[in-house]
C-alpha cells in the first residue's frame, strides 16, 4: 500500500510544482530523456514549451486532485 500511496504524492507534487507553480527547475526530476507519450517520442521536449505558454497567456492557471485512485478495480 505504501508503494501506491508513494506514486500519487508524486502526481500531486508533479501538479503542484509544475503545472501550478511552473517551477521548471524541478522538470528534470518528473519526466526522464527517453519519455513516450502516445507514441510520441518528442514529448519532453515539446510538453515543457507548451506548459510555459499556457502558464505565460493564463497566469492564474491552477490544478488541484480532489479524488485519486491509483488502487486497481477487483471485478
Amino acid at each position: 500500500m505504501m508503494k501506491l500511496e508513494q506514486n500519487k504524492a508524486i502526481v500531486r507534487d508533479y501538479l503542484n510544482e509544475i503545472v501550478n507553480k511552473g517551477t521548471w527547475a524541478v522538470f528534470d526530476s518528473y519526466f526522464s530523456e527517453d519519455v513516450v507519450f502516445n507514441n510520441f517520442r518528442g514529448f519532453r521536449q515539446q510538453y515543457l514549451a507548451r506548459m510555459q505558454a499556457i502558464r505565460s497567456a493564463f497566469p492564474d492557471h491552477h490544478l488541484s486532485v480532489e479524488d485519486q485512485i491509483a488502487e486497481a478495480i477487483k471485478w
